[in-house]
């Protein structure tokens, strides 16, 4: 297998805003938390990378919807030693934007499998009663 591979962590999205958007900041934020440098994150979120690409202060403005998640990825961010070239090996801290759902190869194929999987999972776990989720399109 990939030896790069070292498991999945999933769960329910803390909190009562649920938004696609929040999820995935939320679970990049749980590999900053648990993860121990030199660590290479791949993500299929591309507003997580173009955040990456403006800069700190674009996304902790106070205005900046998710900016509760986005303070926090950038306090991890800066405690694993920020990103850029790398420095030293210890402190090395990438990303990588990857296309979602590809079907093409088969590395990108296991791991967006993965994380589907993980995505449903923590969905199920979530404790809310349906009677208080909104559904897109649904009254």
């Amino acid at each position: 297998g990939d030896s790069s591979y070292r498991g999945a962590v999933f769960g329910p999205l803390p909190g009562p805003r649920q938004t696609s958007a929040r999820a995935e900041l939320h679970a990049i934020l749980q590999v900053l938390v648990a993860g121990v440098a030199p660590l290479h994150i791949y993500t299929d979120y591309l507003p997580f990378v173009d955040g990456l690409d403006r800069g700190k202060q674009w996304c902790t403005a106070a205005t900046r919807d998710n900016v509760d998640l986005w303070k926090q990825l950038w306090h991890y961010i800066e405690e694993h030693g920020g990103m850029g070239l790398l420095m030293t090996f210890a402190s090395a801290l990438t990303f990588t934007h990857v296309r979602g759902h590809q079907r093409d190869d088969a590395w990108e194929r296991r791991c967006s499998d993965l994380a589907n999987q993980a995505a449903k999972r923590g969905r199920r776990l979530h404790d809310l009663p349906s009677s208080v989720v909104k559904h897109q399109g649904r009254a």
